[in-house]
């Protein structure tokens, strides 16, 4: 999966179900924006964090987005707790290795996390 990708899924997420479909399609056109357009609803200082880390992720430049790696070490986002560091270290092995089966594994089950929630949501 692409980071960009991870991007759009993030906002979809955090942003409140929006009311149509063309409602839908003109606020991911916005985010796909040179300028990246983030809602006037969802610019507010509570979501600080969320637009700061959907502008890193939607940079229309490949090299100026995050790994997944890199996520998990910047210190903008919420601080860990010690079982949370634990839990980062092995992530953090298991991305470095981008071909090994924990990598491919976990990846693999995000995305079909990520499909349920849309699915349900989309369906109810």
């Amino acid at each position: 999966m692409d980071i960009y990708s991870l991007g759009i899924i993030f906002f979809e997420m955090c942003h409140a179900p929006l009311g149509t479909t063309m409602e839908r399609v003109k606020v991911l056109v916005a985010l796909r924006q040179q300028d990246i357009v983030i809602p006037p609803d969802f610019a507010g200082e509570e979501y600080e964090q969320q637009v700061y880390l959907l502008k890193w992720l939607l940079n229309h430049d490949p090299t100026k987005r995050p790994s997944a790696l890199e996520l998990l070490k910047d210190e903008r986002l919420l601080p860990m707790q010690q079982e949370d560091m634990i839990l980062q270290e092995v992530l953090n092995n298991a991305f470095e290795n981008t071909q090994s089966k924990v990598y491919k594994h976990l990846v693999s089950s995000f995305i079909d996390q990520v499909l349920a929630i849309l699915v349900s949501n989309y369906l109810f």
